[in-house]
């Protein structure tokens, strides 16, 4: 935990050799100073586990396709990234070790999936939503522009991507098979870590300990799992997000307006558009980041009132105003349609349906939020060979076990510590909260929470756990944390019996 005016001692994490007397972080009344020091030990940036998961990813991909096709276009989207990372302005050290970690993992996971394609007659990627996005963007929508795909089927931008990444290598003698724009997922995953690193960087200054805890939280995350392995849209609408909160954070560091402010308005205008032909009700993200924002400059431990700062929300409360029944309409087309496939797929007597989906907005705000959290319950429903979908979401929820409870620590730390309400860390539990409970509101889709995640990771990253008291505090968070858990599955065992 931060302590205004003292120095942090930083301890190796995890016992890792390789790091020692890294940074001293000094939190000063006006900024996060970073005082380096003398003797830092780089990184390998490639490490045993990478080459590992490199083989055991081959391994799987070549019994999924009985072909080495996938492993060439593995590689050039590999060497692709890291070439554009040993660029200065794009990448630094830790940039391209989260790249490598996430692609790998990304790499091993995509041979699952197609593992469950391939043999298992995977429903959910054969005959659902990414099967339809394949099929328009290898073949079906050659030809067509992206609004008359929009008209089709949203993600339209998606697929003129995949399209385009399948027409390249269909010249180069490749066929038109599902890696090919899986790959492309699984790069666009592995950047947005690279954008996350960055922002942790500008938030908690050159700090390889927090580096690594990021690195584990993307690898290990089984949402992200799903949107680099499936052929979906989210890693793009997930890429698209993390970007505009790049561009948020790089202003709010140091709130001027300047050309930084000029590059949030035109990039939240791009944002905006983009969504619109990704998912179209995130086309109001960009708008909420801004109000987020401009919360978290007010009510900030260095907030003076500015003037402009009142005027500028005033403006943009007013913009959101004009807005207010697109947005309204967003919300309740969404809610509405998310309950009529709940009732689809499940029994009106369920304990989902009857617990969260049919209850008053208050209640389900709640216990719908938990859920997001939560779900699957029983977490091990998903450990099956019917789909990939469930299976990296039942995953997920035990990485959700560990996060969330750094997640409540960070939480009560800003509630109680008035030195660490800057703006950064306002602005990313403003953006974590505020869509964990618009997510609870409409859809409750677990993934659809997994485009926010970054902002939680960050937030995340605040506890020190090196720190034995923050140890204990974490340990105890988790014990209740699992209790609650526990006594929640005991209840569905009992039901259920």
């Amino acid at each position: 935990m931060f302590r205004l005016g003292m120095t942090l001692k930083i301890h190796p994490f995890f016992d890792l050799a390789d790091i020692s007397n890294v940074c001293s972080n000094i939190l000063t009344t006006e900024n996060l100073i970073v005082v380096p020091s003398t003797k830092i030990h780089h990184k390998s940036e490639i490490e045993v586990i990478d080459i590992i998961l490199f083989i055991l990813g081959l391994v799987i991909n070549l019994f999924a396709y009985s072909s080495i096709d996938s492993l060439a276009v593995a590689v050039v989207f590999l060497f692709s990234g890291i070439a554009l990372l040993l660029v200065p302005r794009f990448g630094g050290e830790y940039e391209r070790i989260i790249f490598i970690r996430t692609f790998m993992v990304g790499w091993v996971m995509s041979g699952v999936a197609a593992v469950y394609a391939n043999y298992f007659g995977d429903i959910g990627q054969l005959y659902s939503d990414a099967s339809g996005f394949y099929m328009m963007a290898s073949g079906q929508g050659s030809g067509l522009t992206i609004d008359e795909l929009k008209a089709l089927s949203e993600g339209s931008l998606a697929v003129v991507l995949w399209r385009a990444v399948y027409d390249v290598f269909f010249s180069l003698g490749f066929a038109r098979e599902r890696f090919v724009g899986i790959m492309v997922n699984v790069t666009i995953v592995a950047f947005t870590g690279v954008i996350s690193i960055k922002m942790a960087r500008q938030v908690y200054g050159n700090d390889p300990y927090r580096f690594q805890r990021l690195t584990l939280l993307f690898s290990g995350c089984g949402l992200f799992w799903l949107f680099a392995a499936v052929h979906l849209r989210d890693s793009l609408v997930l890429f698209t997000v993390t970007a505009l909160l790049y561009f948020w954070i790089s202003f709010l560091s140091n709130p001027i307006i300047d050309l930084r402010f000029l590059r949030i308005a035109v990039f939240s205008i791009i944002g905006s558009v983009f969504l619109s032909y990704l998912r179209v009700e995130f086309t109001f993200v960009p708008f909420a980041l801004a109000v987020a924002g401009c919360l978290s400059l007010l009510v900030s431990r260095n907030s003076d009132s500015n003037n402009w700062l009142i005027i500028l929300f005033l403006m943009l409360f007013i913009a959101l105003s004009f807005n207010a029944e697109i947005l309204i309409d967003i919300i309740a087309r969404g809610s509405g349609n998310y309950t009529e496939l709940s009732l689809d797929t499940s029994s009106s007597q369920s304990l989902g349906m009857a617990l969260v989906v049919n209850q008053p907005l208050p209640v389900r705000l709640v216990v719908g939020s938990l859920y997001l959290v939560f779900f699957p319950i029983p977490f091990w429903s998903g450990f099956q060979l019917e789909s990939v979908y469930s299976l990296f979401k039942s995953f997920n929820v035990l990485f959700f076990y560990a996060l969330f409870p750094l997640f409540a620590l960070s939480i009560s730390d800003l509630w109680y510590e008035k030195s660490l309400r800057m703006a950064n860390f306002l602005f990313f539990l403003f953006v974590s909260i505020g869509f964990i409970f618009a997510i609870a509101l409409t859809s409750l889709e677990t993934r659809h929470l997994g485009t926010f995640l970054v902002p939680i990771f960050l937030l995340a990253l605040m506890p020190d756990l090196r720190d034995e008291i923050v140890q204990y505090r974490y340990k105890n968070f988790l014990l209740y944390m699992l209790s609650a858990v526990g006594i929640v599955h005991v209840v569905w065992l009992f039901i259920k019996l």
